[in-house]
This record gives structure tokens, C-alpha cells and sequence, in this order.
């Protein structure tokens, strides 16, 4: 489409002609939004697309949410895109192999092949010898074991993108070249269309597939995309003699370079572990861009991955390319929307997986836009998890550095931690902290104390997935959190005063537990979104009528922060002005030194909080736990809270007190089935599919039955009356097919749930203390249903989805508990007869909806077509 023809209105208009801005497109108008206006202020392809690899390989995806993304772009371009258009994309199934050269990287690729086995990808471990045999030109003398991929390959960038292009405009997307977005128009906190030198285009949404310059753009419409580019290298060897054109592809972490046919030449790819930022503020915008290499640099990486080709450093060079490539501080792209503009939606910071994600990834966020709601775990790419701190030039410049590094492998290890960008943003305590030994992990912006070397050994993590030498040290932590008393500076957690005459309403809106309680209770709770997704969890303290204190983790702050003021109230952050300390296990003989206000179970309640004085400063005391035990939060100025460390400290040392890290805190609360947004809980989390394996500390299995049964009816959302214990209420209970019920102090499960996406922040045989990376999940994992409902074949849109094709799981019948009405006519409540909520057969009890699938009282018939149930008695079956 020619510039003349630049539409005045559209519903949505796209700024970017990449692979994003194009994938995008062209599910929109899948998805039925065919009025769609991309704009490209040059060519299709010219920022960073173009001198893509153009791999179509899997290696080192050991997240779900990657591999869906991967599986959709693969099969779009294996043969869809072709088929619907009839433009090749260049796809080529020569196969991947990656190569691992030492003990710890062979054991980590292992274990990301196990999980993507189990998700369906074809993938075999091969011994040294069998790597030669697949790659003759490979050096294996020095290699553990090798991973072969037999049906991946590579794709022509320009040529996918070129059918994304042509299938988009079949569909009725209009795209314009050769134009340039320079403002963004907004009215109140919506985007309202983007200003171009050929005039303003009016749009209900907007989304930034700028790529390298989707920083820039971001700021025209106050929106922080936290990405950095830095310099990206490849070379092209002059022609190899006999070098078939279907040569696998070749990936070698060790030496941080990637190898694949080009021309009859081998391209090299590099990422080299220490690599240089690139600033495109700095430098004419341009496009196909060629930046000058550093030879001086670059040539000792270049010398170490050739050292993989038998006689490399012989073969000439026909073609060496610098070219910019985009990051982000986590080396996790940026889907969805912004925090802080509506309908302002971005797509960018492909970490140099533009091409084996773009296709996946335009669909996901097609589908959030039209649906309303994200159909995959989006808590690691959400751009809310960052807030402005990230979007700082000096931070993403230093950041970008190691990412090239991080990306291509050194990720995997668990113990592995960012040494660029730190020191953002620390407590109060900081100094203090750091004199009594401690070893700290960045946690967003903060320094967080994950272990403390008070004897100073001086241990530092070690690569690989064996016992670390600290975890000794911080299992003594852990001990003393189970028998003793542990003190941990927790002031990374963001406290947020939520206040105002729309306060209680604005936060009961967002809560799906009780908050209109009187003042002076904690109410831990999950925040849900109008689609009744989980948010976030965090507790909400009412202080008075009209005020609230929320607490939440530092990655969720911004979100918060904005669903928070979305309902009227007026939201003061507290974080800078105080510090939040969390005293856990039997630390009541040190409160009751350290205070005259009586802190016993009967003068302060679990879950209650009060005002008082505790050595001689001036705190919030409230009695909520996380790991399980005993616990305390105090809440104290930052300028006092030094004094109340010390003097507690004091105190202690008769007590048992010790200071505590995060590895002494997150295994307790492990051990107690206790969940964290993010790792255990996700956005495709329901409070349903949270209810059916909740409980309450303190009551039975069938209380917290019917607890959850009052739930789903409407009920007030609350623990019921008399529980206690020291356990979190609510927790979601996750457990293993065939796990006996846990007999810990206060947990009581409800039901048997086995969640769909758990995963564990620790694995057995990492010893103490050991936590998984967000993304990084338990590949041993019991799965549960699948967040996308399938539709039998045939089915319309008006029919139900069917369960998932997988094994059965019995699960107990729950008892309402006495002085509850029950809401369904059937005794075999949840899951047989209340079809809007969870539940999938007719009912198969007893009672006057016996096996006809009549549904309940409160919801009516269930729909029909439904297969029969399973036979059993007293249980009945759900597939997961």
C-alpha cells in the first residue's frame, strides 16, 4: 500500500514491520479483527529481521509458555504459511544437534530434553561418536554428550516474513511502508492513535513491534519497554569442499557459538559471554543496518568457536556481519499490555529469538488482545514485572553486557547470578546485612540475603545442579526457622496504603477473600482479574474504615500499584520510608522483651495485627507466617529499623535467634505446601481450580470442603470460624497422584488437586535451599487439566469443551459440615454436577440427580453431549 492511501481510523494500528508486528497481524485477523493498519517507517524486515539466523530449533527452552510459542511458529512454518499462500518460507527439516563439551552443561541440556520429551518433542541423546556421525566436520574429542533434534531445522527470515505479509493482507490487513510513528495520542489513561508526518491515525489500541526501536516509541506514550541492543556477530566461511546443503544445525554453549550451511560455507554465529551494548540514540536510525566490527574484540571468540570445526581456523572468511540485536534485563521478551496506558500493547525484546518465537508469540498476544484475557502463563513476559527502575539507560547498558552469554546457555544453571546492574536498590539494613556475612540474589531491583557466611568461609555458587557448598549453612538456617527463631529482612516486599472513600470497595472488587473485615485483621488473599484469573497474592491489612495496607512481592509491585488505583483509591508506595522485618518460629519470647504489648496467641491472633512499640521504635506487629511456623511481620520506619535489628539480636542470642536468608525461608514454606505467585500460581489460575485444593489451618477436610463449597456458592469468601495454626489460609495444596495427606501442624486438604502448571521452587538432591528460576519447572511434574479446553470435532461454538485426553484421578467425595445448606441437589459436590465451574460428568452418586447430569440447583441443567461418567461408588473420576 502506497503512503497516499494512509487510512484516517482503524481499530488497531501496529508500528513495526517485523516479524513480530507481521506474526501479530495476521492472527488478529484470524482471530476476526480484520481491521488492522501495520505500519513500517521503511521496508518489511529492515531493522533486525532480515539479517536473522533464521534457526527453527528448541534447544534450551525449559518453559511451557517458549515451547507452545516454538510449536505454533514451527507449525506455520513448516507448511501452514506456505499452503494458505503459496509463498516458501524456506524451511529446511535438517535437524539440530547440540553439543555439550563439560559434565554440568551435558547434565542441564539432560534435563531441559527430559521436559521437552515429555511435551511431545522428539529428542535423543547421543555419545561422542554418534556426534561425529551426524556432524563430520565436528571436533568430539572433548565432548560429554551430544542432543539430537531430528525434526527442526531453519527457516529464510525474509521469506516467512514475507508470507506472514502476504497472508495478513488476504485477510484484509492493511500495511503501509515508508511511514513514520513520531507521537502517541491518549485521553484519559487510554491510547487513543499514533501521529504520523502524513497525519494522526485514530486506534482503539496500539502495539509497539517497533523492535530495536521499541524503547523509543514506548517513551512517545510514557510507557517504559525496558531493552537494551548490544552488537551481534556472525561470519560466513569461504566454501567448504563437499559440504552437504542439509548439514545439521550445530550449537555448542561451551564455546558460545552456533554453526549452520550458508552458501556452501558455514556460517558461525556467535554470542559471546561478555558482549558490548549498542545505542541506536547514539546513531543515524537507518535500516538494513551494518555496524563496524571490532575486530580486537570479537577475534579471541571467533578463535574458540572455530576450535569445534576440524581445521576452522584454515578455512578463509567470505563474510563477517555486526549487526544490533535487542535484550531485555531477563532475557525475557515483553508481551502484553502496559501497565500505566490502556490498550497500549507491546511485543518486543525477542532476546534474538525473533524468528523461533515470532509466530507463536503474535498469536499469543492476538488472542489476549480479542479474548481479553492470556490463554498461556504469561508471569515471566508480562511487561508489568518490571517497573521504571528497569528502563534505565546506565542499568541496560551494563545488563546487556552478559545476556548474549546468559541466553545461550549459561541460564541453565540454577545457581548462576547476574553480576552486572546490581546494588539498585537495597534496605534500610543493607550494611548491616552485609557485616554479618551475607550473600545476596537480585530479587527485581532489590538485594535480597539468600544465605549468610557468618563463619567466613568465603563459598561462593558453583555452576552445575549438585548440593552447593553454602547449602550447608543455610539448612542451619533452616533449622533454626523449624525449632529455634529466625529473623529475615524481607523490606524487598513492596507496601503499598491503599486509602480513600473507594478503598474498601476498590480492593473488594480485585480480592476474592473477604476484605470488609474490622480493623486490625489480615486477610491474605488472590487478586483476580475480570476474567477471574489470578493477579497476584498478597495480604491486605485494614488499618481503618478507609485504610488499607497491601503487601506484595517487589516483581508484582507494579501491577499492583496500577489495579489498585484503577478502582478510585488513592495508593501511597511505603516501600522507601520503611523496612519490613519477618520474624518467624518461637521468637514470642523475644517480642515479649523487646514490647509491652501482649503478642501471646490469645492477645494477638493469627492474622491480626496491632500498633506497638517495640524497642523503643515505633511498628506494626502482625502475626502472619509464610513458612509455616510462628511468625511476626514488623513493619518499622526505615530510620529506625537498625536500632529494632539490634536489640532484637540481642535478645535472640538466649533464644536462639539466627539471622535467615531466602534459601532458610522458601524451603519451610515448601515443606508446608505454601504457593508464590509466579512459581507455584500463574495468570491461567482460577480461584476454582485454587479452591479445589485449598484448606484452611486448623480445620478438616470436610470444614474446608465446605468452605470451598460456600465459595462457589457465593458465600462470603472467608476461613471458617476457629481456624488457626501457623500455616498460610487458602494455600493451595499440590501433590503428586497417590501422595499421602500431609500431617504437618494446620494442613488439611480439601481435595486431591493436582495443579495444571505446578512448579517447585526447589529439587530433590539440590539440598537445602534450593529454589528454581521463574520459567524453570519440575520436568518430573504431574500435570493437570489443560488451560485450553479442546472441543470434540465438530463441536460449535455453543458446545462444552471436553476434558483433556489423559489418565483418571480419583478424587474424595467432600461432606458439607453441619449448619451449611448445600447448593446442589446431589451429594457428589464439586465436581460432578456444578458444570459452569469446574466440573466435566453428569452425576455419578447416589441421590435425585443420580447419573442423569441434570446439574444443581444453583447453575441449572448441565449441557448435553457430555460422555458418560466413569463408574464408581462413593468416588468419582476426573481426567486430568
Amino acid at each position: 500500500m502506497t503512503v497516499t492511501n494512509l487510512p484516517t481510523r482503524a481499530r488497531v494500528v501496529i508500528v513495526g514491520g517485523g516479524i513480530t508486528g507481521l506474526s501479530t497481524a495476521y492472527h488478529l485477523a484470524c482471530e476476526g479483527w480484520t481491521d488492522v493498519v501495520l505500519l513500517e517507517r521503511d521496508q518489511l524486515t529492515s531493522g533486525t529481521t532480515w539479517h536473522a539466523a533464521g534457526l527453527l530449533v528448541s534447544g534450551g527452552m525449559g518453559d511451557e509458555t517458549m515451547l507452545e510459542m516454538f510449536a505454533r511458529s514451527y507449525e506455520l512454518y513448516s507448511h501452514e504459511l506456505e499452503a494458505e499462500t503459496g509463498q516458501p518460507t524456506g524451511y529446511a527439516e535438517v535437524g539440530y544437534l547440540q553439543a555439550a563439551a563439560d559434565a554440568a552443561r551435558a547434565e542441564g541440556l539432560r534435563r531441559d530434553c527430559i521436559f521437552q520429551r515429555r511435551l511431545g518433542t522428539e529428542v535423543h541423546e547421543l555419545s561422542p561418536k554418534e556426534v561425529g556421525e551426524h556432524w563430520p566436520l565436528a571436533v568430539t574429542d572433548d565432548l560429554h554428550a551430544g542432543f539430537w533434534f531430528p525434526r527442526q531445522g531453519r527457516v529464510n527470515p525474509v521469506d516467512v516474513s514475507m508470507a506472514f505479509a502476504k497472508a495478513a493482507g488476504a485477510r484484509g490487513v492493511r500495511i503501509v511502508e515508508g511511514v513514520e510513528v513520531t507521537g502517541v495520542t491518549t485521553h484519559a489513561g487510554a491510547v487513543t492513535g499514533v501521529v504520523t508526518a502524513l497525519g494522526t491515525v485514530e486506534a482503539e489500541h496500539v502495539v509497539n513491534c517497533a523492535g530495536l526501536w521499541a524503547r523509543s516509541f514506548g517513551l512517545l506514550a510514557g510507557v517504559d519497554v525496558p531493552l537494551q541492543a548490544a552488537e551481534h556477530y556472525y561470519m560466513i566461511t569461504e566454501q567448504i569442499p563437499g559440504l552437504p546443503k542439509d548439514t545439521p544445525v550445530l550449537e555448542d554453549g561451551s564455546r558460545y557459538a552456533y554453526f549452520r550451511e550458508e552458501v556452501g560455507g558455514m556460517l558461525v554465529g556467535l554470542f559471546e559471554p561478555v558482549a558490548r551494548a549498542w545505542h541506536h540514540d547514539r546513531s543515524p536510525k537507518g535500516s538494513f543496518l551494518r555496524l563496524e566490527p571490532d575486530w580486537d574484540r570479537i577475534l579471541p571468540y571467533l578463535d574458540v568457536a572455530l576450535g569445534r570445526l576440524r581445521g576452522g581456523h584454515e578455512i578463509g572468511i567470505h563474510t563477517f556481519f555486526c549487526g544490533p540485536e535487542s535484550f531485555t534485563p531477563d532475557i525475557h521478551m515483553l508481551l502484553g499490555p502496559a501497565p500505566n496506558l490502556r490498550n497500549f500493547w507491546m511485543l518486543a525484546g525477542m532476546n534474538s529469538l525473533g524468528i523461533l518465537l515470532g509466530g507463536g508469540a503474535g498469536q499469543v498476544l492476538a488472542q489476549w488482545m480479542v479474548d481479553g484475557r492470556p490463554q498461556v502463563d504469561v508471569t515471566g513476559i508480562e511487561p508489568s514485572r518490571f517497573g521504571p527502575w528497569a528502563n534505565d539507560g546506565q542499568f541496560l547498558a551494563e545488563r546487556v553486557t552478559e545476556q548474549l552469554g546468559m541466553l545461550f546457555g549459561d541460564s541453565m544453571f540454577p545457581y548462576r547470578r547476574a553480576s552486572t546492574g546490581r546494588n539498585l536498590r537495597v534496605s534500610p539494613l543493607h550494611d548491616r546485612l552485609v557485616a554479618h556475612g551475607a550473600r545476596f540474589v537480585q530479587a527485581a531491583e532489590w538485594e535480597f540475603a539468600e544465605w549468610f557466611d557468618v563463619d567466613g568461609t568465603g563459598v561462593v555458587s558453583e555452576d552445575g545442579f549438585h548440593a552447593q557448598p553454602w547449602q550447608g549453612v543455610s539448612a542451619a538456617e533452616h533449622r533454626a526457622v523449624r525449632s529455634a527463631a529466625g529473623l529475615f529482612d524481607m523490606s524487598l516486599m513492596s507496601r503499598l496504603e491503599v486509602a480513600g472513600p473507594g478503598a474498601s470497595a476498590a480492593l473488594a472488587h480485585l480480592s476474592c477473600s473477604d476484605v470488609d473485615v474490622p480493623p486490625g485483621r489480615v486477610v491474605y488473599t488472590m487478586w483476580l482479574g475480570e476474567d477471574g484469573g489470578v493477579l497476584v497474592d498478597l495480604t491486605v491489612t485494614r488499618l481503618g474504615a478507609d485504610r488499607f495496607l497491601v503487601v506484595c512481592g517487589p516483581e508484582q509491585h507494579t501491577r499492583v500499584g496500577v489495579a489498585a488505583g484503577g478502582g478510585g483509591a488513592d495508593v501511597v508506595d511505603l516501600t522507601p520510608g520503611t523496612a519490613l522485618l519477618s520474624l518467624q518460629a518461637a521468637v514470642t519470647e523475644v517480642l515479649a522483651v523487646l514490647t509491652t504489648t501482649d503478642v501471646s496467641a490469645d492477645g494477638l491472633p493469627h492474622l491480626h495485627s496491632t500498633e506497638a512499640a517495640v524497642a523503643g521504635v515505633d511498628c506494626r506487629v502482625s502475626r502472619v507466617t509464610y513458612v509455616g511456623e510462628l511468625g511476626f511481620e514488623l513493619l518499622v520506619a526505615a530510620s529506625g529499623s537498625g536500632r529494632a535489628v539490634r536489640r532484637s539480636g540481642r535478645c535472640g542470642g538466649t533464644a536462639g535467634f539466627a539471622p535467615g536468608g531466602c534459601g532458610g525461608d522458601g524451603e519451610p514454606a515448601q515443606r508446608k505446601g505454601n504457593v508464590e505467585y509466579g512459581v507455584d500460581l500463574d495468570n491461567t489460575d482460577t480461584r476454582w481450580t485454587w479452591a479445589w485444593g485449598s484448606s484452611w489451618p486448623g480445620t478438616s477436610r470436610a470444614a474446608s470442603a465446605g468452605a470451598a463449597r460456600c465459595w462457589l456458592a457465593g458465600a462470603p469468601r472467608r476461613a471458617p470460624d476457629g481456624a488457626g495454626g501457623g500455616g498460610r489460609p487458602g494455600r493451595a495444596v499440590v501433590r503428586p497422584r497417590g501422595a499421602p495427606p500431609r500431617r504437618g501442624r494446620g494442613r488439611a486438604p480439601a481435595l486431591w488437586h493436582v495443579r495444571p502448571h505446578a512448579r517447585w521452587r526447589g529439587r530433590p538432591g539440590d539440598g537445602v535451599g534450593g529454589r528454581r528460576r521463574r520459567g524453570q519447572r519440575d520436568v518430573g511434574r504431574w500435570r493437570g487439566l489443560d488451560r485450553r479446553r479442546e472441543r470434540p470435532a465438530g463441536a460449535g461454538a455453543g458446545e462444552p469443551a471436553r476434558p483433556p485426553r489423559s489418565c483418571w484421578v480419583e478424587l474424595p467425595r467432600p461432606v458439607a459440615p453441619a449448619g451449611r445448606p448445600s447448593s446442589c441437589r446431589c451429594r457428589c459436590w464439586p465436581r460432578a454436577c456444578c458444570w459452569p465451574c469446574c466440573c466435566r460428568w453428569p452425576c455419578a452418586c447416589a441421590g435425585p440427580a443420580a447419573g442423569s447430569g441434570d446439574g444443581c440447583a444453583r447453575y441449572g441443567a448441565a449441557p448435553s453431549g457430555r460422555p458418560a461418567p466413569p463408574a464408581g461408588g462413593g468416588r468419582h473420576r476426573r481426567r486430568r
